[in-house]
């Protein structure tokens, strides 16, 4: 190509560019917008024939004021590039980057380069990028020679000069400033940030686990200050999965609000692996710091992490914040193993892999026990999984000495609350907390979790909400703002969270299981299979998929397949105990649909040893098969199990669904006497009554109203029947059938019918929306009595509508006959 003017010559500064021929006709147009706007450029066109092409070059980059290298995958291919980059590195000139197209830079080069100052032409349009660039090379002569641009053109300053500038930056700085320095941040308007992964290239494999250790250590330290939001690791790695470029990434993460982005590398060195990065500012798409250290090692991170922080805050000009200072990071020095673990815990976290996470913090505690916030997690994981003696026994043993920061103290003491079931104290507690940091996205998320669990749903669904938006991709926020709004029956809000987070991270199987659990309870049957089977196309074996999809079967009335996949799930010792038992206790629900009690007795004891060491379930599981003995015909056996679930009934929980079952045996026995005993046994557990959850007065009413209607008292027994039925809460077995069966014993036979169809389609119940198959033998049984009094009325039509009913939903029904008094299987 013709070049487009005459190279600089003259006693003024000028800006040599190094650049590969093949991209002269993307160059030459951005040379000569400089060249319009008085820039004086030096580039190869200089040199004049049968003068010493190498000496003209080293001749133009000494004198040069700064050079500026035009990086595309040419230009780093180009010996021509590299060695003027070189040379110039050897001279000291100060160079800016200016990258045409998103290019990796050499190690070699990235080595060299990681604290020059750069910018991207992909984040602009051609007059946006030359305007990017104009700045880029002011602010890259003012830094090389303390000089200034007078109308475009450097003004030209004695080698002195220059010396004592740099030596002055030198002692006033520990990075590159580029003539950048923001004011202190508003507090209204805090600088949103990002620290991404530091991939480790120096080919030190023992230096892998810095890539994700180091960042979440600079996170939690920058997280510290008022003045900054953290971009969460969940929210990045949904974001950036989305975009193969750099450039495009950058752009949307600044479409999405983040300013500011930390990233870095670990390179190869001859003296040891160092670690270089570099903090860019999107919005004005420059690089505006970097930083080179050596020397890494396995066990430097903490001290890595805490120069990354203090750079990152001299850079942004961050009012002083609270340094790494906990013993959970202190330790490391030594015990780096132990925050290898804790890493991997996070990992398997971020994907709802509980059980793999608890073993990953539990293996951080074997080697170091006083590790505080690898036990804080455990006892978080350990919630989430509603394993509350375990999260209360880790809790309870870090100590209150241990050295945490304000903000780590703040989790810890209000997982404390939370695991000791005191959920208003805990809210009193995250309000202050989130007042103190108010874009802390664990803190919120935990003040919302006490609001739910204190029976407040809609108090956490605003904190959940108001943080999806400082959080829009973070699939923990969705999935918590979704679950609460399903709890709260609000569908609509429900299935918006969770297509939201289906559409930022499709790859995984939760977000389609989560969407077949809110389609199965809205009854949409079709459409809850449809998603999980999509759930399991991700992967095979997920088990909340594998016992979704056995659940909407069921519903379906396909029960041989319900009891495969249940089977398939239960048999499998790949699968966790928690999740094998889980398929044990639907199974023994489907045994009880057919009568086949002694299967349900085989089932669960099968799973006995599980079950006594996951402690949780083991007292659900004794009264479950102490019902169905006494059913197959073993009383004293029956009796026996109860009585065993009661003793084991979970510690710091309550014994009320054991209590209950034992009254059961006592209607089944005719002790009609023994159940006011029971029932103000149960409601010695009842909550206070300002809290919605009516539980034990549910149990306790269904006792007392089963014992009324059987002894005659059908008024009595009804009026008990309809003030359990308008309750909140659990119910052990379906009020409504009872209901509908007292209304049949008075002769209220519109009435009974009536409760008995609404018994046979109700599939939620609760104060959380659930789908329970232990209540299927219930139904099955309520719409047997309304078949029978449709036959009893001769009501034609209700009763075929019935029987299509019966048959959709149970298409194992053997036979309706009127005549012989009713339906079976």
């Amino acid at each position: 190509m013709i070049r487009p003017f005459p190279a600089y010559s003259g006693e003024e500064s000028y800006t040599f560019v190094s650049y590969a021929h093949d991209d002269a006709d993307r160059v030459y147009p951005i040379l000569t917008a400089l060249h319009e706007r008085g820039f004086n450029i030096w580039y190869d066109e200089g040199i004049e024939p049968g003068t010493s092409w190498r000496d003209e070059l080293a001749a133009a980059i000494s004198a040069a004021g700064c050079v500026l290298f035009l990086v595309s995958r040419s230009s780093v291919r180009s010996r021509n590039c590299l060695k003027e980059i070189n040379f110039a590195l050897s001279t000291d000139r100060d160079i800016a980057l200016a990258y045409l197209e998103e290019t990796p830079l050499p190690p070699a080069l990235e080595l060299s380069l990681g604290d020059e100052q750069s910018i991207h032409a992909a984040h602009y349009d051609q007059q946006r990028f030359v305007d990017k660039l104009a700045t880029l090379l002011t602010n890259s002569a003012t830094h090389q020679a303390g000089s200034s641009f007078t109308k475009g053109r450097m003004r030209n300053h004695s080698q002195w000069a220059w010396a004592l500038g740099f030596i002055l930056i030198l002692a006033t700085a520990s990075l590159t400033w580029y003539g950048y320095k923001p004011a202190p941040p508003d507090m209204d308007v805090p600088l949103t940030i990002v620290v991404t992964d530091f991939p480790n290239l120096s080919g030190v494999a023992d230096l892998d686990w810095f890539a994700e250790g180091l960042p979440i250590l600079v996170s939690d330290q920058l997280a510290d200050s008022r003045h900054t939001v953290l971009v969460s690791r969940a929210r990045w790695l949904n974001l950036s999965k989305h975009y193969d470029s750099q450039a495009d990434l950058q752009s949307a993460a600044a479409d999405a609000g983040i300013r500011y982005i930390i990233r870095g590398q670990i390179l190869p060195n001859p003296d040891g692996p160092t670690l270089s990065f570099r903090i860019s500012d999107l919005v004005a798409g420059v690089d505006v710091g970097a930083r080179t250290f050596e020397d890494i090692e396995p066990g430097s991170i903490v001290g890595l992490a805490k120069r990354v922080t203090a750079t990152v805050g001299e850079t942004l000009n961050l009012p002083v914040f609270s340094r790494l200072e906990t013993l959970s990071s202190d330790f490391l020095a030594t015990d780096f193993a132990a925050y290898q673990a804790y890493v991997a815990g996070l990992r398997y976290y971020n994907r709802f892999e509980f059980d793999e996470a608890i073993s990953s913090m539990q293996a951080a505690l074997d080697i170091d026990p006083e590790f505080t916030m690898a036990r804080a997690r455990l006892a978080e994981i350990q919630l989430s999984k509603s394993d509350i003696a375990g999260a209360q026994a880790s809790i309870e043993a870090i100590p209150e000495s241990a050295n945490l920061s304000e903000r780590e103290r703040g989790y810890i003491d209000g997982l404390r609350l939370m695991v000791s079931n005191n959920y208003p104290e805990a809210v009193n507690h995250f309000e202050k907390f989130v007042a103190r940091f108010p874009y802390d996205v664990e803190g919120r998320q935990f003040l919302a979790e006490s609001h739910f669990r204190n029976f407040n749903p809609e108090a956490g669904i605003k904190v959940l909400k108001h943080l999806s938006e400082q959080e829009p991709e973070n699939h923990h926020v969705l999935s918590a703002l979704g679950y609460m709004s399903m709890s709260a029956h609000r569908y609509t809000d429900a299935h918006s969270a969770f297509k939201r987070y289906a559409s930022i991270a499709p790859e995984l199987p939760h977000p389609w299981q989560l969407l077949g659990g809110l389609a199965l309870i809205q009854h949409d049957l079709n459409a809850a299979l449809e998603h999980y089977h999509h759930s399991l196309s991700i992967e095979p074996t997920f088990a909340l998929s594998m016992l979704g999809k056995a659940r909407t079967l069921a519903y379906l009335g396909d029960y041989d397949a319900a009891h495969a996949l249940l089977t398939e799930l239960m048999d499998n010792p790949i699968n966790t105990p928690r999740d094998r038992i889980s398929a044990a206790f639907d199974k023994a629900a489907l045994f009880n649909v057919y009568g086949q009690f002694d299967s349900v007795e085989r089932v669960l004891s099968q799973l006995e040893a599980e079950l006594l060491a996951e402690k949780l379930r083991v007292a659900l599981a004794y009264s479950i098969r102490g019902l169905a003995a006494y059913q197959a015909g073993d009383k004293a056996k029956g009796r026996h199990l109860i009585n065993t679930a009661i003793a084991k009934a979970p510690s710091g929980g309550v014994p009320t669904r054991y209590l209950f079952a034992r009254g059961l045996l006592e209607l089944a026995d005719g002790e009609y006497s023994a159940i006011p005993q029971t029932a103000a046994e149960i409601r010695k557990y009842a909550l206070p009554l300002n809290n919605p959850d009516r539980t034990e007065e549910i149990a306790a009413l269904y006792l007392e109203g089963r014992a009324l209607s059987v002894n005659g008292r059908h008024k009595a027994a009804i009026e008990h029947l309809v003030r359990a039925d308008k309750l909140d809460g659990y119910q052990y077995r379906l009020v409504t059938r009872a209901l509908a069966e007292a209304h049949y014993q008075a002769g209220n036979l519109s009435s009974a019918m009536e409760s008995a169809v609404r018994a046979s389609t109700n599939h939620n119940l609760g104060l959380e929306s659930e789908i329970r198959l232990d209540l299927e033998a219930d139904r099955l049984a309520a719409m047997e009595l309304a078949i029978r009094i449709a036959c009893e009325l001769g009501r034609t039509s209700d009763l075929q509508n019935l029987v299509d009913s019966a048959l959709k939903q149970w298409p194992d029904i053997a036979k309706i006959d009127c005549d012989g008094g009713g339906v079976g299987l």
